[in-house]
């Protein structure tokens, strides 16, 4: 650890837990090494009985001595001498603290002489409070000093002081303070070059240990290991404490793994560390212990450690014994807490030879620390937050990982404040991202930016805007991307005070690539001098292109669309060479000149390669965002959205923002198993004065056409539920789970990022006015080759759902299909019979075969086709007779006489009655047939998620594959 403020405060949570432990004799020991080094050398320790009223109120006390201060004394014990003055120390672990100290100050008032009280307590005390009892003290012609919990803290916390929490509060190795490298360490290498340690002494320790790191962590200090070891090694001798011995062994070990990749020559230190583990029970000795074994697993694993494994299990098993004996032993949550962080990290070793580990057991224990950490104040839950975002480096997008995180947010959120929590996210975010974990990492950055929304930390928020945008747009979603960039500019525009030229700067450019990505070329065209100007006025070095390969990109791909577009329709682009008359002429002919370059690539392609170039660039059509009518194509977990609405400006604001939250919400869901069918969903949104509220209708479902009726004012922050409504509705209609299943995957949290401070469509007009949206312009013209097909194949980073489907279960799927066999051959032995020995009807059958279906499956369509043609025989009924006389004839045997003509089989009833039997197959596993989905969708759905055409069971050879016509078996 290397951060003063939370090694503080993990001292500070060992400091709270002496009272659990009843450790008062530690405390008066560990105030008094504080009181020589820090305040007073001059120091008698009191022989009295601890917290038992014999001491008189005093703990320990100086002493008086002669010894005069000489002007150029470098003596320590001269310089932090008390002289004649008597100072008496009391020390107090009691939690009700203002009236101990009352107390023992008027004990100790009763004695004359005593110049100074200095008062150790563990408990915090206010300041109002701290600075009554001095004034109560002054008037009893006493000073009093008053050294809390957090003095203490902060004192063990210093290099120089650290040994003593070492000492008394087992704090483990790990969180020593580190030596700055760039000053400390010669000093202290020339000092221990003529110098033995004494082997008693824990400041001598704390200083070789500091030396040791640096040189096994630090390159330029790496020559000086063996120095540093041989110097550790000099407490290694009879006369050291043991607690000393083995912080010792630790610290040599760990040098030669981590500094010369070795272990195998320290394994006597390390089994001598081991021998006597049960003995040094603090929560710090035993996460010392699990700390170095799990070093020791990872040597031998990667063949650095020759060790008998078995070795390593005793240990293994050893401190789990001793961890759940200590737990049951615990006195209070703080210890628990501590001793549950312990255990987690050693379940990720394995118990034997062969043990797989799994982590879930880690996370069980985590989340007990959890619980009692809730009930610890002073649980150094900060660390842990850290310790997470290491273990999230490891293990990826960790669903359970995750969700500690979220606990342990919560947590530090109420104790350190939310914008230290929103760091955490933020340092978890860039760990996903960087791990190209898009989905968990965008989650990270809402959760930063929920507790990042204040004054204080607007500027970290806005940075979370933007890094959201550009995750979106990554992601294929160019309406949420546009959103969030627009919301950071507008943001900042407000805050002039806040030196937030930064954003302004790039806040554009995420707006302009959000639309350009998106097909919106016209509006790129709009917003473009917005870009040079916000460019120029908040850059201080505008128009270096190549330091600013992002105004070359928008620069080169607005003229490249401006040169195709001249070449295919010369009439749009003489209507846009109008539009930008008015720009500054150095602006329009910058652009124009570059569009029009005879050397442009667009000049050089043929009309096929650009388009096929074009679908390969653009997620939708070039110059969409004109004609008389607006076509939104975007597609995102295997819907493919097609949005139409009226290309002016009233509309077209509110339209896209309803495309932006439904994007927002489809990112949220995507890590989600919706069962969605891949489908086509065409969406017309319309815009009523007569509708207070979002509401959607269904006008042809079964070809996945909707309306969405927006009012016509903006929809805030109070409408997200019906956005939320609207956008279940139209993923009903393509998801085979029934409702309330659907519903439990749509969780709050997915609605959360729907809304970014202000409505997306006032973003929109206060980004565009509506005489720069040209409405009349755009209605005249029309997108850039209308009347060819665009399909978009740029990648879609938010794919398909294809795994295993709800409810699945491989067992159950093997017995169903015994089950159909044994079922449904008694029902059409005679039928197979007929269809087998005719050439036609068996050529059909192999074709089916030869297409992947297994016997089971055509035995079911054959089943399904048999039980239709009796029960249409019997003429009409209703659905509950239909059913029940299905299920007789499926069950009873079928005779010679009841068998069907060959000619009952068709090419037409084989297709019709698949698609029949993909739904009865969809309701077995309590799945529904979704309206939107068309039968090939559903088929995909079955072959890719429920193993449709892969599994099988031995069987009668029913179709005789390998006799051919007229060899059936009876």
């Amino acid at each position: 650890m290397t951060n003063p403020a939370q090694l503080t405060k993990f001292i500070r949570f060992h400091l709270n837990e002496m009272a659990a432990q009843n450790a008062h004799h530690e405390f008066e020991h560990m105030a008094r090494q504080i009181a020589k080094l820090r305040l007073y050398s001059n120091i008698l320790p009191a022989t009295g009985p601890v917290s038992a009223g014999g001491d008189g109120g005093r703990d320990f006390e100086t002493y008086r001595t002669n010894v005069k201060l000489a002007p150029t004394t470098r003596s320590a014990f001269a310089l932090l001498s008390s002289g004649e003055k008597i100072v008496v120390f009391p020390c107090s672990l009691q939690k009700n603290i203002e009236p101990k100290v009352r107390a023992d100050l008027d004990l100790i008032a009763a004695d004359d002489g005593v110049g100074e009280i200095c008062y150790f307590c563990e408990a915090n005390l206010p300041i109002a409070k701290r600075r009554k009892l001095i004034a109560e003290a002054k008037a009893k012609a006493i000073m009093l000093q008053i050294f809390d919990g957090n003095a203490i803290a902060e004192f063990l916390a210093d290099p120089e002081l650290f040994w003593i929490a070492q000492e008394f509060l087992h704090i483990p190795a790990e969180l020593a303070p580190e030596l700055p490298t760039d000053e400390g360490y010669p000093g202290r290498k020339t000092a221990w070059k003529t110098r033995n340690v004494l082997p008693v002494s824990r400041a001598d320790f704390v200083s070789v240990k500091a030396g040791l790191r640096c040189s096994t962590f630090e390159r330029f200090a790496r020559p000086d290991l063996q120095f540093w070891q041989e110097k550790m090694a000099g407490f290694l001798v009879r006369e050291a404490p043991r607690g000393i011995v083995r912080d010792a062994i630790y610290e040599i070990v760990v040098a030669q793994l981590r500094g010369r990749d070795e272990m195998t020559s320290k394994t006597i230190d390390l089994k001598d560390f081991f021998s006597d583990v049960d003995v040094h029970l603090g929560a710090g000795q035993l996460d010392d212990a699990v700390t170095l074994l799990t070093y020791a697993f990872g040597a031998f694993w990667r063949g650095v450690f020759e060790v008998d494994p078995l070795f390593l299990f005793s240990q293994r098993e050893k401190l789990t014994e001793l961890l759940d004996r200590e737990l049951e032993a615990a006195p209070g949550p703080g210890r628990r807490a501590g001793l549950l962080n312990a255990y987690a990290r050693l379940e990720l070793l394995p118990s034997c030879s062969g043990d797989l580990v799994d982590h879930l057991n880690a996370v069980k224990r985590w989340d007990a620390m959890l619980d009692n950490a809730a009930a610890a104040p002073l649980f150094p839950i900060d660390e842990y937050c850290d310790f997470l975002g290491t273990m999230l480096k490891s293990l990826g997008d960790d669903k359970e990982l995750l969700r500690l995180s979220d606990r342990a947010d919560e947590l530090l959120s109420e104790r350190a404040g939310k914008a230290a929590a929103g760091r955490k996210s933020m340092d978890r975010a860039q760990t996903l991202l960087e791990q190209g974990n898009i989905l968990s990492g965008i989650k990270e950055l809402h959760k930063a930016k929920a507790k990042w929304f204040s004054g204080e930390r607007l500027h970290d928020a806005l940075d979370v805007l933007l890094l959201l945008s550009e995750q979106y747009r990554g992601l294929g979603l160019a309406y949420a991307a546009k959103y969030y960039a627009m919301a950071a500019r507008a943001i900042a525009l407000e805050e002039p005070r806040k030196n937030l030229n930064w954003v302004l700067a790039s806040a554009i450019f995420d707006i302009v690539e959000a639309d350009s990505c998106a097909g919106n070329a016209f509006t790129c065209l709009q917003l473009f001098p917005i870009l040079i100007a916000d460019h120029v006025q908040h850059d201080n070095r505008p128009f270096d292109l190549e330091q600013h390969p992002r105004l070359q990109d928008a620069i080169g791909q607005l003229a490249a669309l401006l040169g195709v577009l001249r070449l295919r329709d010369p009439d749009t682009r003489a209507a846009l060479d109008a539009s930008i008359s008015e720009w500054p002429h150095y602006l329009r002919d910058w652009l124009l000149t570059n569009a029009d370059n005879p050397d442009g690539f667009w000049q050089m392609e043929s009309p096929e390669t650009g388009w096929t170039s074009m679908q390969g660039a653009f997620l939708d059509r070039p110059f969409g965002d004109l004609g008389k009518s607006r076509l939104v194509n975007w597609e995102a977990s295997g819907i493919r959205w097609h949005c139409r609405f009226e290309n002016t400006y009233q509309v077209t604001a509110v339209a896209e923002q309803l495309i932006a939250e439904f994007q927002l919400i489809a990112a949220a869901l995507a890590d989600k198993d919706l069962g969605i069918a891949v489908s086509d969903v065409n969406v017309e949104i319309a815009v009523s004065a007569d509708h207070s509220k979002i509401s959607v209708l269904c006008v042809e479902p079964s070809a996945g056409e909707f309306c969405v009726v927006l009012p016509a004012s903006d929809h805030g922050p109070e409408q997200i539920a019906e956005v939320g409504a609207a956008f279940g509705t139209i993923l009903y209609g393509c998801s085979v789970l029934a409702d309330n299943e659907l519903m439990k995957g749509f969780d709050v949290a997915a609605l959360e990022a729907s809304f970014v401070g202000r409505p997306y469509a006032e973003l929109y007009r206060n980004l565009m006015p509506e005489d720069t949206f040209a409405a009349q312009l755009r209605a005249e013209n029309r997108p850039l080759d209308s009347e060819r097909q665009f399909r978009s194949s740029a990648e879609c980073f938010l794919p398909w759902f294809s795994g295993p489907g709800p409810n699945y279960d491989e067992e159950r799927a093997i017995t169903d299909i015994g089950l159909r066999y044994s079922r449904l051959i008694p029902g059409v032995r005679y039928t197979l019979t007929n269809l087998v020995s005719d050439q036609s009807s068996y050529q059909r059958l192999l074709r089916l075969r030869e297409e992947g279906l297994q016997d089971w499956e055509i035995l079911s369509i054959v089943s399904n086709i048999a039980i239709n043609a009796r029960l249409s025989e019997r003429g009409s009924q209703s659905s509950k007779e239909w059913k029940a006389h299905a299920q007789t004839m499926m069950e009873r045997p079928e005779s010679p006489a009841e068998a069907l003509d060959s000619g009952s089989f068709t090419d037409e009833l084989f297709s019709t009655y698949a698609h029949v039997y993909h739904g009865a197959f969809l309701n077995s596993w309590q799945l529904r047939y979704p309206e939107c989905a068309r039968p090939a969708a559903i088929e995909k759905f079955l072959v890719k998620r429920y193993r449709l055409r892969d599994l099988d069971v031995e069987h009668v050879n029913i179709f005789q594959w390998d006799y051919g016509i007229g060899h059936a078996d009876h």
